[in-house]
């Protein structure tokens, strides 16, 4: 159900080159924006010792930064925005630029008020302008690449796109890569050259237009690829017709069957994913059925449960009665209860008299109200059973097949170093918490995760955060949620090494802290 970084490349060779790039594309990212700003503090220290030559080196650095890659990169970004009608990315990169034209023309001041002051002679000026140069060309050679990877890997996304969106991004990115080119490489290079050819240098000026046509000769291919992906898209919006899909469902191709199943689960249509689970190919059926596993959609489960291939009804059934839904699935299932489809609520009663031990049959047949009332009384008595703390289960492996122990832990906050239970290996385990989180008051909360290695996060049926590979990172994301218990799950995978993983949040009420334990609640099935 889940990938790798890894899977998504033939070979371990091309995966570790494909990382190696990744890493000079990301430190080129952080030149460009860290720095300017990192050459402005320097600057200010050397002043306060008197080192004004060293000073004004620094601040032409990232003076020059700012001129030839950060401004131009923003007016870029500003436009597409604009265009966009993304009005708060536009206010906010506006603002950006505003003071990045306002650092230069400082930096400009200052390097020029340092050099007076140190007395500098042209040969030094000279000198770290070459200096300089090769920052700044390694740049403009660089950084418009980055936004290959940052856009969502146009080669990728070119060799494996399946639907318009796909293609319609890696036009987007194509044509954007093709911009900064022009903005900031050739910009660049042309202005340099033009100096050189005044300083008497032409020789070197003739290096930097050699440059030049490399860019264009870049800027070319990526407009022509460009113009490609937005044909192909054109050829793929079929795809976005809704009578289509519904009809393609019963071609006789299967790979085109299981397309739409992926469209489906694309756009979370959950009607489209239903429609596929009475589809006549077993195959098509099982990958509805994965696509509604990951959605935590109950009713899909249930008809699914009673499919007449033993291999999907195993699937359902083991989903169904599994760790993931037996601390969870009450809220869904007693919703399910109400459901239009007097089956779905038949299943939904023999799932719930197996979790409660009570007789519920009379609920399916009867009328709305009734059932309203119903749904009601077992929310209450599901409630009643909330005990403090989530419910953990921790598997071999982290495709959570070998279940290996269960227990109840407080809240979130774990770094070990060796194994997390006498019966968990150390490394390649897996974690599944479930159960309720209480939300103090209405209000927009940003949930973040510390982790080492892999973490998914669901608040409902919200898939908050996803950062299912490998190496320590953090990850955030906002939502807005009602004073209240809300479901929770969050799964966690450790490869090798030390294993952590935290659960923080805050609020515009809730300073940045790890999320207490008396926020976490399970529901408590054993006997009473």
């Amino acid at each position: 159900m889940y990938h790798t970084f890894r899977q998504n490349y033939k070979s371990t060779l091309f995966s570790i080159a494909f990382t190696v790039f990744c890493t000079l594309v990301v430190l080129c990212s952080y030149a460009v924006f860290d720095i300017p700003m990192g050459n402005m503090k320097h600057a200010e220290k050397l002043e306060q010792k008197g080192r004004f030559k060293e000073a004004a080196e620094s601040r032409e650095l990232a003076a020059e930064f700012y001129e030839y890659v950060s401004i131009p990169q923003h007016e870029d970004d500003l436009e597409y925005y604009t265009q966009k009608g993304d009005e708060p990315k536009a206010r906010e990169t506006k603002e950006m630029l505003e003071k990045f034209r306002e650092w230069l023309k400082e930096c400009r001041a200052k390097a020029k008020e340092d050099r007076e002051k140190a007395g500098s002679t042209p040969e030094e000026i000279e000198g770290y302008r070459e200096k300089i140069r090769t920052r700044l060309i390694a740049s403009a050679k660089l950084y418009p690449g980055f936004i290959s990877v940052n856009g969502g890997q146009v080669d990728n996304l070119e060799k494996n796109g399946k639907f318009s969106e796909d293609f319609i991004n890696a036009t987007e990115t194509r044509e954007r890569i093709a911009r900064l080119y022009e903005k900031i490489s050739v910009r660049y290079c042309l202005h340099e050259a033009e100096v050189l050819e005044q300083s008497g240098k032409p020789e070197q000026a003739e290096e930097f237009r050699k440059l030049v046509a490399e860019f264009q000769g870049k800027i070319q291919l990526n407009r022509q690829k460009a113009q490609e992906d937005k044909t192909k898209a054109e050829e793929l919006k079929k795809f976005d017709d809704p009578e289509y899909l519904l009809t393609s469902l019963n071609d006789d191709d299967i790979q085109l069957r299981l397309r739409v199943i992926e469209k489906f689960d694309k756009e979370k249509n959950i009607k489209g994913l239903h429609q596929a689970l009475a589809n006549d190919n077993a195959g098509v059926r099982q990958a509805a059925l994965q696509a509604l596993i990951e959605k935590w959609n109950i009713p899909g489960l249930l008809l699914a449960s009673q499919d007449n291939d033993p291999e999907v009804r195993k699937i359902a059934v083991d989903a169904l009665n599994s760790s993931l839904f037996r601390t969870t699935a009450p809220g869904p299932l007693t919703a399910s209860l109400s459901h239009r489809n007097i089956e779905v609520r038949r299943l939904a009663i023999e799932q719930l008299e197996k979790l409660t031990g009570q007789r519920l049959d009379y609920i399916a047949d009867a009328p709305e109200e009734q059932r309203k009332v119903a749904i009601d009384n077992w929310k209450q008595w599901f409630d009643s059973r909330l005990q403090p703390g989530l419910m953990g289960i921790y598997y071999k492996g982290k495709d959570f097949s070998k279940e290996m122990a269960t227990r109840v832990d407080g809240n979130i906050n774990f770094h070990w170093n060796s194994e997390p239970l006498p019966e968990v290996p150390k490394d390649r385990f897996s974690i599944r918490w479930v159960g309720k989180i209480r939300i103090p008051a209405d209000g927009t909360y940003r949930f973040m995760t510390k982790s080492d290695d892999g973490v998914n996060l669901w608040i409902d049926k919200h898939h908050l955060i996803a950062g299912w590979w490998n190496d320590k990172h953090e990850q955030d994301k906002e939502l807005f949620l009602e004073k209240g218990l809300h479901d929770i799950r969050l799964e966690y995978f450790d490869d090798k090494g030390d294993a952590l993983i935290q659960l923080y949040w805050n609020s515009d009420e809730i300073s940045h802290e790890i999320i207490p334990e008396e926020q976490f609640f399970h529901i408590d099935f054993s006997d009473e």
